[in-house]
Order: structure tokens, then C-alpha cells, then sequence
């Protein structure tokens, strides 16, 4: 009834028109009306669809930026210098920076704590940042480190002064070492001096 219809509702396998097999209907006493009827072999049912919505793809995953970014061993360090200075048996190590005053205030330091007033104080200078060298927080600290301590070999000091501030720059600080304030405030502050020469009278 569908196909005289003109509605198909079997479709051939493989495009071929295939023969359908005919169902007689008796009408009344004589009439008999033939409904065209798609054998079993042929019969292929309509899947009706969906009313559910196709599944979303998943968002991409945007990487992180700071994942991917290589780690490193923290941000450059600006440029400073250490001052060795030696004489007697005491070694000092101190970050004078461009001050002269503060420079001369260090000599005067190193001669009254050694109790070597005439002649000259031996130096050396360690300048970062070094050629060849990765600027950041632990190649300074193993660089100055190795620096000290040669210097602590090759004198073998009976006292050393060492500065604040390349104390904190250090992996280690040196054994029975006295910790100088800054030397600007070491110049100006008199409390700073009395608690500096009481500690040096301690080591005599």
C-alpha cells in the first residue's frame, strides 16, 4: 500500500532492483487486491534517528607556559666585587664597593685587628659576573666559595673578618670567622665598633 503510495520503504542491497513477492488480499467475493510485500532476505530496516545531540569533542589542552619552560637556577645576579685583604695572620674579605672611604676604612680595620700598622695589606679582587661563567644565585655561591677557601689554604689564617654581606653569599661560612656589619654603617655607628673590638679582643 506504502509503494502504490509512491513511498519506498525497501531498499535493494547493492542498487539492484530486486523482484518482491505479492500478497493477495481477498476483497469481497471476487475481487482480489495483490500487495507488493520485500522478501525476508532483502528486508532491511530503517534506523530512525537520534534526538540525542552528537557528543562535544573535548577541549584541547593548552599547555602550560611555565611547564614547558626550562628551569633554571634563579634570576642574574648584579655585578660586585670581594676585596682578600691580608696582613699578619688575619685574612678579611669585604665588599667595599666604589667607596673609597669605605676601602679605607677596611685597611685601617684589618692593621688594628691584626696589630700590624706599618707597611702594606696584601689584596686580591673577585669580580662577578665571570667570563664564562652562568650568571645566577649557584654558580656565585660555588665560585665565591672556591674563592674563599683558596684563599683560606694557601694562608692559613689564625683569624678572619668576613663582611655581611658576602657572608650571605656563601655555601659555607669559614670556622671561627667574626661577621663584619657593612661597612657604611660599620664607619658611622659606635655601638657597631664597641661590639666589633669587644669580639676581637675575645680572639687575641
Amino acid at each position: 500500500m506504502l509503494r502504490q503510495m509512491g513511498v519506498d520503504v525497501w531498499l535493494a542491497r547493492g542498487g539492484a532492483v530486486e523482484p518482491l513477492a505479492e500478497l493477495s488480499v481477498p476483497q469481497g467475493d471476487s475481487a482480489t487486491t495483490r500487495i507488493p510485500i520485500a522478501t525476508e532476505q532483502h528486508a532491511r530496516p530503517v534506523t530512525p534517528a537520534s534526538s540525542e545531540p552528537a557528543p562535544s569533542k573535548p577541549p584541547a589542552t593548552v599547555p602550560d607556559p611555565a611547564a614547558t619552560q626550562p628551569r633554571t637556577a634563579g634570576s642574574p645576579i648584579a655585578p660586585f666585587s670581594v676585596l682578600c685583604l691580608s696582613k699578619g695572620r688575619v685574612l678579611m674579605f669585604v665588599e667595599p664597593g666604589q667607596s673609597r672611604a669605605a676601602r679605607r676604612f677596611a685597611l685601617d680595620l684589618l692593621a688594628a685587628s691584626s696589630g700590624v700598622w706599618g707597611g702594606e695589606s696584601a689584596h686580591l679582587a673577585f669580580d662577578w659576573p665571570q667570563p664564562g661563567i652562568e650568571n645566577n644565585p649557584l654558580t656565585v655561591r660555588k665560585a665565591l666559595s672556591a674563592f674563599v677557601a683558596k684563599q683560606l689554604g694557601d694562608q692559613n689564617p689564625s683569624l678572619v673578618l668576613i663582611g655581611r654581606e658576602v657572608a650571605e653569599r656563601l655555601e659555607q661560612i669559614p670556622d671561627d670567622s667574626i661577621v663584619l656589619a657593612p661597612l657604611p654603617e660599620l664607619m658611622v655607628e659606635g655601638e657597631l665598633k664597641r661590639a666589633l673590638w669587644t669580639e676581637l679582643e675575645g680572639h687575641r
